[in-house]
Protein backbone atom coordinates (compact mmCIF):
# COMPACT_ATOMS: atom_id res chain seq x y z
CA UNK A 1 0.00 0.00 0.00
CA UNK A 2 2.74 2.69 1.07
CA UNK A 3 4.20 1.90 -2.74
CA UNK A 4 0.71 2.49 -4.24
CA UNK A 5 0.27 5.33 -2.21
CA UNK A 6 3.81 6.97 -3.77
CA UNK A 7 2.86 5.60 -6.99
CA UNK A 8 -0.58 7.70 -7.48
CA UNK A 9 1.17 10.67 -5.74
CA UNK A 10 3.79 10.63 -8.23
CA UNK A 11 1.42 10.17 -10.95
CA UNK A 12 -0.35 12.90 -10.00
CA UNK A 13 2.70 15.42 -9.40
CA UNK A 14 3.41 14.49 -12.99
CA UNK A 15 0.21 15.71 -14.24
CA UNK A 16 0.34 18.63 -12.17
CA UNK A 17 3.82 19.18 -14.04
CA UNK A 18 2.04 18.78 -17.59
CA UNK A 19 -0.88 21.24 -16.35
CA UNK A 20 1.76 23.80 -15.60
CA UNK A 21 3.60 23.31 -18.96
CA UNK A 22 0.58 23.42 -20.95
CA UNK A 23 -0.40 26.95 -19.36
CA UNK A 24 3.10 28.03 -20.01
CA UNK A 25 2.56 27.13 -23.73
CA UNK A 26 -0.44 28.69 -24.03
CA UNK A 27 1.08 32.04 -22.57
CA UNK A 28 3.79 32.09 -25.08
CA UNK A 29 1.71 31.09 -27.95
CA UNK A 30 -0.94 34.05 -27.00
CA UNK A 31 2.01 36.55 -26.49
CA UNK A 32 3.33 35.63 -30.18
CA UNK A 33 0.00 35.81 -31.38
CA UNK A 34 -0.29 39.08 -29.88
CA UNK A 35 2.87 40.33 -30.94
CA UNK A 36 1.92 39.11 -35.02
CA UNK A 37 -1.01 41.26 -34.52
CA UNK A 38 1.05 44.09 -33.80
CA UNK A 39 3.56 43.46 -36.47
CA UNK A 40 0.33 42.76 -38.77
CA UNK A 41 -1.61 46.11 -37.92
CA UNK A 42 1.66 47.93 -38.06
CA UNK A 43 2.45 46.90 -41.52
CA UNK A 44 -0.99 47.80 -42.71
CA UNK A 45 -0.97 51.15 -41.11
CA UNK A 46 2.20 51.92 -43.46
CA UNK A 47 0.25 49.96 -46.37
CA UNK A 48 -2.59 52.58 -46.02
CA UNK A 49 -0.32 55.14 -45.23
CA UNK A 50 2.11 54.42 -48.77
CA UNK A 51 -1.46 54.21 -50.62
CA UNK A 52 -2.48 57.42 -49.42
CA UNK A 53 0.96 59.13 -50.00
CA UNK A 54 0.38 57.92 -53.49
CA UNK A 55 -2.38 58.94 -54.35
CA UNK A 56 -1.55 62.22 -53.27
CA UNK A 57 1.66 61.92 -55.35
CA UNK A 58 -0.61 61.46 -58.54
CA UNK A 59 -3.21 63.84 -57.98
CA UNK A 60 -0.26 66.55 -57.16
CA UNK A 61 1.50 65.33 -60.68
CA UNK A 62 -1.76 65.02 -62.27
CA UNK A 63 -2.75 69.05 -61.10
CA UNK A 64 1.04 69.93 -62.33
CA UNK A 65 0.95 68.40 -65.34
CA UNK A 66 -2.40 70.00 -66.31
CA UNK A 67 -1.37 73.40 -65.66
CA UNK A 68 1.69 72.79 -67.47
CA UNK A 69 -0.44 71.70 -70.66
CA UNK A 70 -2.52 74.71 -69.81
CA UNK A 71 0.35 77.14 -70.60
CA UNK A 72 1.66 75.49 -73.31
CA UNK A 73 -1.91 75.60 -74.98
CA UNK A 74 -2.13 79.55 -74.34
CA UNK A 75 1.77 80.02 -75.74
CA UNK A 76 0.45 78.00 -78.69
CA UNK A 77 -2.91 79.67 -79.45
CA UNK A 78 -1.25 83.29 -78.44
CA UNK A 79 0.82 82.47 -81.39
CA UNK A 80 -2.05 80.73 -83.85
CA UNK A 81 -4.89 82.05 -86.07
CA UNK A 82 -7.92 82.79 -85.86
CA UNK A 83 -10.29 80.28 -83.48
CA UNK A 84 -13.56 79.62 -82.55
CA UNK A 85 -15.69 79.98 -79.30
CA UNK A 86 -14.11 76.05 -78.95
CA UNK A 87 -10.72 77.24 -79.24
CA UNK A 88 -10.34 75.06 -82.64
CA UNK A 89 -8.94 77.10 -85.52
CA UNK A 90 -11.68 78.97 -87.80
CA UNK A 91 -11.93 80.26 -90.76
CA UNK A 92 -11.31 84.50 -91.40
CA UNK A 93 -15.35 84.47 -91.09
CA UNK A 94 -17.35 87.57 -89.54
CA UNK A 95 -16.59 87.60 -85.78
CA UNK A 96 -13.87 85.05 -86.19
CA UNK A 97 -10.86 86.24 -83.73
CA UNK A 98 -7.11 85.19 -82.82
CA UNK A 99 -6.54 84.13 -79.51
CA UNK A 100 -4.50 87.35 -79.27
CA UNK A 101 -6.95 89.57 -80.02
CA UNK A 102 -9.79 87.83 -78.25
CA UNK A 103 -8.00 88.01 -75.45
CA UNK A 104 -5.13 90.79 -75.53
CA UNK A 105 -5.39 94.76 -76.30
CA UNK A 106 -1.98 96.16 -77.15
CA UNK A 107 -1.87 99.66 -77.86
CA UNK A 108 -1.11 101.22 -81.23
CA UNK A 109 1.79 103.56 -80.02
CA UNK A 110 3.11 102.36 -77.14
CA UNK A 111 2.93 98.69 -77.20
CA UNK A 112 1.57 97.83 -73.83
CA UNK A 113 -0.86 94.89 -73.36
CA UNK A 114 -4.10 95.11 -71.57
CA UNK A 115 -5.96 91.91 -71.03
CA UNK A 116 -10.05 92.32 -72.20
CA UNK A 117 -13.06 91.87 -70.09
CA UNK A 118 -16.11 90.96 -71.05
CA UNK A 119 -18.19 94.03 -72.76
CA UNK A 120 -21.05 93.51 -71.03
CA UNK A 121 -19.45 93.26 -67.77
CA UNK A 122 -16.36 95.51 -67.97
CA UNK A 123 -15.69 94.14 -63.63
CA UNK A 124 -15.27 90.17 -65.07
CA UNK A 125 -12.76 89.20 -66.58
CA UNK A 126 -12.30 86.51 -70.01
CA UNK A 127 -11.06 82.63 -68.76
CA UNK A 128 -10.61 80.31 -71.44
CA UNK A 129 -11.40 77.03 -70.06
CA UNK A 130 -10.30 73.17 -70.97
CA UNK A 131 -11.54 70.04 -69.37
CA UNK A 132 -10.24 66.24 -69.92
CA UNK A 133 -12.95 63.94 -71.18
CA UNK A 134 -10.82 60.98 -71.05
CA UNK A 135 -10.07 61.18 -74.66
CA UNK A 136 -9.40 64.45 -75.27
CA UNK A 137 -9.67 68.28 -74.44
CA UNK A 138 -12.78 70.42 -74.59
CA UNK A 139 -11.98 73.76 -74.04
CA UNK A 140 -14.04 76.82 -74.45
CA UNK A 141 -12.60 80.28 -75.57
CA UNK A 142 -15.73 82.93 -74.78
CA UNK A 143 -15.64 86.23 -76.25
CA UNK A 144 -18.00 87.65 -73.85
CA UNK A 145 -19.02 85.33 -71.11
CA UNK A 146 -18.07 83.31 -68.26
CA UNK A 147 -16.40 79.96 -69.32
CA UNK A 148 -19.22 77.38 -70.25
CA UNK A 149 -18.11 73.27 -69.58
CA UNK A 150 -19.93 70.71 -68.31
CA UNK A 151 -17.87 68.28 -66.35
CA UNK A 152 -18.01 64.88 -68.28
CA UNK A 153 -19.99 62.36 -67.03
CA UNK A 154 -17.77 59.08 -67.40
CA UNK A 155 -16.32 58.03 -64.45
CA UNK A 156 -12.56 58.83 -63.24
CA UNK A 157 -11.25 61.85 -62.92
CA UNK A 158 -11.50 64.72 -65.43
CA UNK A 159 -8.43 67.14 -64.95
CA UNK A 160 -8.84 70.96 -66.21
CA UNK A 161 -7.32 74.15 -66.34
CA UNK A 162 -8.28 77.46 -66.84
CA UNK A 163 -6.26 80.34 -67.60
CA UNK A 164 -6.43 84.26 -66.51
CA UNK A 165 -4.42 87.41 -68.17
CA UNK A 166 -2.99 90.40 -66.09
CA UNK A 167 -1.19 93.31 -66.75
CA UNK A 168 2.17 93.66 -66.54
CA UNK A 169 3.94 97.48 -66.51
CA UNK A 170 6.77 96.64 -69.16
CA UNK A 171 5.51 97.43 -72.68
CA UNK A 172 4.69 94.15 -74.55
CA UNK A 173 4.82 91.98 -71.56
CA UNK A 174 1.44 90.33 -70.52
CA UNK A 175 1.53 87.57 -67.33
CA UNK A 176 -0.46 84.42 -67.80
CA UNK A 177 -2.06 81.83 -64.78
CA UNK A 178 -2.95 78.75 -65.20
CA UNK A 179 -4.72 76.67 -62.60
CA UNK A 180 -4.40 73.03 -62.86
CA UNK A 181 -7.45 70.90 -61.21
CA UNK A 182 -7.64 67.25 -60.86
CA UNK A 183 -11.33 67.58 -61.34
CA UNK A 184 -13.65 70.37 -62.81
CA UNK A 185 -14.61 72.66 -60.04
CA UNK A 186 -15.03 76.08 -59.83
CA UNK A 187 -13.70 76.76 -56.31
CA UNK A 188 -10.55 75.10 -57.59
CA UNK A 189 -10.52 76.44 -61.23
CA UNK A 190 -11.61 80.04 -60.56
CA UNK A 191 -9.45 80.35 -57.33
CA UNK A 192 -6.27 82.25 -58.53
CA UNK A 193 -5.31 83.00 -54.75
CA UNK A 194 -1.66 82.74 -53.05
CA UNK A 195 -3.93 80.90 -50.20
CA UNK A 196 -3.51 76.47 -50.36
CA UNK A 197 -6.81 74.64 -50.82
CA UNK A 198 -7.51 71.72 -49.10
CA UNK A 199 -9.02 70.03 -51.91
CA UNK A 200 -7.86 67.08 -54.03
CA UNK A 201 -5.20 68.90 -56.08
CA UNK A 202 -4.29 72.02 -57.33
CA UNK A 203 -1.03 73.70 -58.93
CA UNK A 204 -1.03 77.22 -60.37
CA UNK A 205 1.91 78.14 -62.90
CA UNK A 206 1.76 81.55 -63.66
CA UNK A 207 4.57 83.38 -66.38
CA UNK A 208 5.45 86.62 -68.10
CA UNK A 209 5.35 86.13 -71.67
CA UNK A 210 7.17 88.92 -73.73
CA UNK A 211 6.09 89.93 -77.22
CA UNK A 212 8.94 88.94 -79.87
CA UNK A 213 8.09 91.65 -82.81
CA UNK A 214 7.98 90.90 -86.45
CA UNK A 215 9.69 94.40 -86.73
CA UNK A 216 12.33 94.91 -84.43
CA UNK A 217 14.35 97.91 -86.06
CA UNK A 218 11.46 100.02 -88.36
CA UNK A 219 12.68 101.09 -91.60
CA UNK A 220 12.38 105.04 -91.57
CA UNK A 221 11.75 105.21 -95.65
CA UNK A 222 9.34 103.90 -97.92
CA UNK A 223 12.46 101.80 -99.61
CA UNK A 224 15.45 100.74 -97.90
CA UNK A 225 17.87 99.01 -100.31
CA UNK A 226 20.95 97.35 -98.77
CA UNK A 227 22.71 97.71 -101.93
CA UNK A 228 22.27 100.65 -105.11
CA UNK A 229 18.98 101.41 -106.45
CA UNK A 230 19.46 100.80 -110.38
CA UNK A 231 17.11 103.38 -112.17
CA UNK A 232 15.18 103.54 -115.44
CA UNK A 233 12.00 101.71 -114.19
CA UNK A 234 8.63 103.40 -113.37
CA UNK A 235 8.87 102.76 -109.33
CA UNK A 236 6.47 105.22 -107.80
CA UNK A 237 8.10 105.87 -103.99
CA UNK A 238 6.14 108.11 -101.40
CA UNK A 239 6.61 109.29 -97.84
CA UNK A 240 4.66 111.95 -97.17
CA UNK A 241 4.56 111.27 -93.32
CA UNK A 242 6.50 114.41 -92.21
CA UNK A 243 6.86 113.10 -88.57
CA UNK A 244 8.48 110.57 -89.66
CA UNK A 245 11.34 112.52 -91.81
CA UNK A 246 9.28 111.95 -95.21
CA UNK A 247 12.45 110.00 -96.58
CA UNK A 248 11.34 108.14 -99.79
CA UNK A 249 14.48 106.17 -100.23
CA UNK A 250 17.34 104.70 -98.00
CA UNK A 251 20.02 103.00 -99.88
CA UNK A 252 23.70 101.94 -98.32
CA UNK A 253 24.54 102.11 -101.85
CA UNK A 254 24.14 104.38 -104.61
CA UNK A 255 20.49 105.96 -105.70
CA UNK A 256 19.87 106.58 -109.28
CA UNK A 257 16.64 107.77 -109.44
CA UNK A 258 16.15 107.85 -113.28
CA UNK A 259 12.56 107.19 -113.93
CA UNK A 260 11.55 107.06 -110.59
CA UNK A 261 8.31 109.27 -109.12
CA UNK A 262 9.28 110.36 -105.99
CA UNK A 263 6.71 111.88 -103.59
CA UNK A 264 7.60 113.05 -100.15
CA UNK A 265 6.39 115.68 -97.29
CA UNK A 266 5.10 118.98 -99.10
CA UNK A 267 7.36 121.41 -99.59
CA UNK A 268 10.32 118.69 -99.58
CA UNK A 269 12.00 118.17 -103.64
CA UNK A 270 11.60 114.95 -104.32
CA UNK A 271 15.98 114.60 -104.77
CA UNK A 272 15.90 115.91 -101.03
CA UNK A 273 14.09 112.85 -99.65
CA UNK A 274 16.36 110.55 -100.77
CA UNK A 275 19.33 108.88 -98.13
CA UNK A 276 22.15 107.53 -100.37
CA UNK A 277 24.98 106.02 -98.92
CA UNK A 278 23.79 105.49 -95.70
CA UNK A 279 26.94 103.59 -93.92
CA UNK A 280 24.27 103.00 -91.06
CA UNK A 281 22.30 100.40 -92.98
CA UNK A 282 25.84 98.25 -92.95
CA UNK A 283 26.64 95.91 -89.97
CA UNK A 284 29.98 97.10 -88.04
CA UNK A 285 32.56 94.94 -89.24
CA UNK A 286 30.81 94.69 -93.04
CA UNK A 287 31.45 96.80 -95.83
CA UNK A 288 29.09 97.46 -98.74
CA UNK A 289 31.69 96.19 -101.34
CA UNK A 290 31.73 92.96 -98.63
CA UNK A 291 27.99 92.82 -98.77
CA UNK A 292 27.88 93.06 -102.72
CA UNK A 293 30.98 91.07 -103.69
CA UNK A 294 30.45 87.86 -105.48
CA UNK A 295 29.91 85.08 -104.59
CA UNK A 296 27.65 86.73 -102.66
CA UNK A 297 28.69 85.41 -98.52
CA UNK A 298 25.32 84.45 -96.64
CA UNK A 299 26.51 84.89 -93.59
CA UNK A 300 26.80 88.75 -94.43
CA UNK A 301 23.53 88.77 -95.43
CA UNK A 302 22.39 87.21 -92.43
CA UNK A 303 23.71 90.11 -90.35
CA UNK A 304 21.48 92.25 -92.47
CA UNK A 305 18.66 90.13 -91.74
CA UNK A 306 19.38 90.01 -88.23
CA UNK A 307 19.53 94.08 -87.81
CA UNK A 308 15.84 94.61 -89.48
CA UNK A 309 14.35 91.50 -87.59
CA UNK A 310 16.95 90.54 -85.04
CA UNK A 311 16.98 87.22 -85.41
CA UNK A 312 19.39 85.33 -87.96
CA UNK A 313 16.80 83.57 -90.98
CA UNK A 314 16.60 80.49 -90.15
CA UNK A 315 15.77 80.74 -86.60
CA UNK A 316 12.91 83.55 -87.25
CA UNK A 317 11.47 81.19 -90.11
CA UNK A 318 11.39 78.82 -87.18
CA UNK A 319 9.46 81.37 -84.73
CA UNK A 320 6.06 80.64 -83.14
CA UNK A 321 4.06 82.65 -85.22
CA UNK A 322 5.53 82.39 -88.53
CA UNK A 323 3.63 80.99 -91.50
CA UNK A 324 5.40 79.30 -94.52
CA UNK A 325 4.03 79.36 -98.11
CA UNK A 326 5.59 78.17 -101.23
CA UNK A 327 4.34 80.24 -104.05
CA UNK A 328 4.27 78.72 -107.60
CA UNK A 329 5.14 79.90 -110.80
CA UNK A 330 1.25 80.48 -111.72
CA UNK A 331 1.06 82.89 -108.58
CA UNK A 332 -0.50 82.62 -105.20
CA UNK A 333 -2.30 86.45 -104.32
CA UNK A 334 -5.07 85.03 -103.60
CA UNK A 335 -3.74 81.93 -101.00
CA UNK A 336 -1.32 84.54 -99.71
CA UNK A 337 -4.57 86.81 -99.17
CA UNK A 338 -6.40 83.91 -97.30
CA UNK A 339 -3.09 83.09 -95.29
CA UNK A 340 -3.03 86.76 -94.09
CA UNK A 341 -6.24 87.14 -93.13
CA UNK A 342 -6.57 83.31 -91.18
CA UNK A 343 -3.62 84.54 -89.45
CA UNK A 344 -3.76 88.12 -88.32
CA UNK A 345 -0.11 89.40 -86.15
CA UNK A 346 1.44 86.48 -87.60
CA UNK A 347 5.06 86.51 -89.89
CA UNK A 348 4.40 85.13 -93.68
CA UNK A 349 8.14 83.42 -95.03
CA UNK A 350 7.94 82.49 -98.56
CA UNK A 351 10.66 80.03 -99.61
CA UNK A 352 10.99 81.28 -103.88
CA UNK A 353 10.10 83.99 -105.37
CA UNK A 354 6.47 85.64 -104.44
CA UNK A 355 4.45 85.97 -107.57
CA UNK A 356 1.47 87.74 -107.96
CA UNK A 357 -0.80 86.80 -110.62
CA UNK A 358 -4.19 88.52 -110.06
CA UNK A 359 -5.42 92.05 -108.39
CA UNK A 360 -7.14 92.07 -104.78
CA UNK A 361 -5.86 92.66 -101.07
CA UNK A 362 -3.19 91.35 -99.02
CA UNK A 363 -4.00 92.29 -95.69
CA UNK A 364 -5.53 95.38 -94.97
CA UNK A 365 -4.63 98.89 -92.60
CA UNK A 366 -4.86 97.90 -89.21
CA UNK A 367 -8.14 98.42 -87.18
CA UNK A 368 -8.14 97.85 -83.54
CA UNK A 369 -11.85 98.53 -83.41
CA UNK A 370 -12.80 96.05 -85.60
CA UNK A 371 -10.71 92.58 -85.14
CA UNK A 372 -12.22 91.01 -88.11
CA UNK A 373 -10.20 92.51 -90.97
CA UNK A 374 -6.82 91.10 -92.00
CA UNK A 375 -4.71 93.90 -90.73
CA UNK A 376 -1.20 94.14 -91.92
CA UNK A 377 1.06 91.70 -93.27
CA UNK A 378 4.92 90.66 -92.41
CA UNK A 379 6.35 88.79 -95.51
CA UNK A 380 9.55 87.39 -96.01
CA UNK A 381 9.98 86.64 -99.77
CA UNK A 382 13.60 84.42 -100.12
CA UNK A 383 13.39 84.86 -103.49
CA UNK A 384 11.57 87.93 -106.06
CA UNK A 385 8.90 89.64 -105.91
CA UNK A 386 7.16 89.51 -109.23
CA UNK A 387 4.07 91.27 -110.05
CA UNK A 388 2.12 89.93 -112.88
CA UNK A 389 -1.25 92.20 -112.21
CA UNK A 390 -0.53 96.10 -111.53
CA UNK A 391 -3.89 95.93 -109.84
CA UNK A 392 -2.14 94.30 -106.42
CA UNK A 393 -2.03 95.65 -102.86
CA UNK A 394 -0.16 94.53 -100.62
CA UNK A 395 -0.73 96.51 -96.70
CA UNK A 396 2.54 95.22 -94.72
CA UNK A 397 6.29 95.26 -94.57
CA UNK A 398 7.63 93.33 -97.23
CA UNK A 399 11.35 92.14 -96.92
CA UNK A 400 12.57 90.57 -100.25
CA UNK A 401 16.46 88.82 -100.75
CA UNK A 402 16.67 89.16 -103.76
CA UNK A 403 16.54 93.01 -105.91
CA UNK A 404 15.24 91.51 -108.93
CA UNK A 405 11.78 92.74 -109.06
CA UNK A 406 9.52 92.87 -111.82
CA UNK A 407 5.84 94.26 -112.82
CA UNK A 408 4.22 97.04 -111.31
CA UNK A 409 1.97 96.63 -107.86
CA UNK A 410 1.56 98.58 -104.71
CA UNK A 411 3.22 98.09 -100.90
CA UNK A 412 1.16 99.77 -98.61
CA UNK A 413 3.95 100.24 -95.22
CA UNK A 414 7.08 99.56 -96.34
CA UNK A 415 9.78 97.49 -98.54
CA UNK A 416 13.04 96.32 -97.73
CA UNK A 417 15.66 95.10 -100.50
CA UNK A 418 18.74 93.06 -99.59
CA UNK A 419 21.37 93.66 -102.63
CA UNK A 420 20.84 95.75 -105.50
CA UNK A 421 17.21 96.87 -106.36
CA UNK A 422 17.52 96.46 -110.40
CA UNK A 423 16.01 98.54 -113.42
CA UNK A 424 12.77 97.58 -114.34
CA UNK A 425 11.39 97.41 -111.34
CA UNK A 426 8.00 99.40 -111.25
CA UNK A 427 6.11 98.87 -107.76
CA UNK A 428 4.37 101.61 -105.67
CA UNK A 429 5.53 102.04 -102.62
CA UNK A 430 3.54 104.10 -99.94
CA UNK A 431 5.20 104.13 -96.64
CA UNK A 432 2.67 103.64 -93.61
CA UNK A 433 3.67 104.27 -89.94
CA UNK A 434 0.25 102.60 -88.59
CA UNK A 435 0.88 99.75 -90.85
CA UNK A 436 4.95 99.86 -89.97
CA UNK A 437 3.87 100.17 -85.56
CA UNK A 438 1.00 97.15 -86.29
CA UNK A 439 3.87 94.63 -87.18
CA UNK A 440 6.39 96.37 -84.59
CA UNK A 441 4.02 96.32 -81.77
CA UNK A 442 1.62 93.95 -82.12
CA UNK A 443 2.78 91.04 -84.98
CA UNK A 444 5.53 88.65 -84.01
CA UNK A 445 5.70 85.76 -81.61
CA UNK A 446 4.73 85.43 -77.82
CA UNK A 447 7.83 83.92 -75.77
CA UNK A 448 8.48 83.05 -72.27
CA UNK A 449 10.43 85.39 -70.21
CA UNK A 450 13.36 84.19 -67.84
CA UNK A 451 11.62 84.03 -63.87
CA UNK A 452 8.71 81.93 -64.62
CA UNK A 453 7.47 80.33 -61.54
CA UNK A 454 5.21 77.57 -60.46
CA UNK A 455 3.34 77.05 -57.50
CA UNK A 456 1.73 73.74 -55.97
CA UNK A 457 -1.42 74.27 -53.90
Amino acid sequence: MPALNRFAADARAARAGQRQLGAATLAVVLLLFFVIALVSAYTSRNLIFEQRTSVNQYRASMAFETAEAGMEWATALLNGGRIGNNCTEAAAVAGSTSFRQRYLSIDSVSGAITPRKQVTNPAKELKPTCVWTGAAWSCTCPDDADPALVEPAAAGLHPAFRLRFTPNPREGVVRVQVNGCVRMTEECLDDFSDAPRDSEGRAQHTTLLALKPAVTTPPAAALTVYGNVVGGGAAVVQNSDAAAGGITIQAAGAVNTVGFTLLSAPGTPPARSVVAGDGTLVPNGLNLASLLALPAVPLNWDRVFGSVFGLAPATYREQPAARVLTCPNAGCRAALSGLVAANPNRVIWIPGDLVLESAGDVGSLPDAANPAVAGPATIVVEGRVRFLSPGVNIFGVVYTRSGNWEGSGTINGAALVEGDLTAGAAPTVRYDQSVINATRLSSGSFVPMQGDWKDFK
